[in-house]
């Protein structure tokens, strides 16, 4: 399959590294199950080591399965879901995001303007044989 590189809002392309290209290079079918989503959160639950908000997604974005942990604040819960889905999107966890864009201003201008999109660490693509089969994302506050 063809990957698409990214585009900036100016049509230039972007990066050349195709760890960022939109990719989708998963088998339709090829997907992450209920039951190994819910053993990644228990996974991640184990080490988070603190109150967090836990999402799994399929390489379509689509959630499989979902946790907020007993002190995790409400602000968490989106922001699982879009590490996740970042992850999955690009291909790359979602805070390297920041180092691809922190040189070009119009890109981080634009970026709350792109849904479920995030530079916060804490989403990473989950790959199970070379495959992309669904992505994870935490998220907790540290104030």
């Amino acid at each position: 399959m063809r990957n698409r590189h990214c585009r900036f809002a100016n049509g230039e392309p972007g990066s050349r590294d195709d760890r960022v290209s939109e990719r989708r290079d998963h088998a339709p079918n090829r997907h992450i199950t209920y039951d190994a989503a819910c053993r990644a959160i228990a996974a991640a639950r184990a080490a988070a080591g603190h109150p967090v908000s836990i999402a799994v997604v399929d390489p379509g974005g689509h959630l499989i399965a979902f946790a907020r942990i007993d002190g995790a604040p409400l602000l968490t819960v989106d922001l699982a879901v879009d590490k996740a889905h970042t992850a999955i999107r690009f291909d790359i966890p979602s805070g390297d995001w920041y180092d691809l864009i922190k040189d070009d201003g119009a890109m981080l201008a634009a970026l709350p303007t792109v849904p479920r999109l995030t530079i916060l660490g804490g989403g990473l693509p989950i790959r199970v044989g070379g495959m992309l089969v669904g992505g994870i994302g935490s998220a907790r506050f540290a104030g």
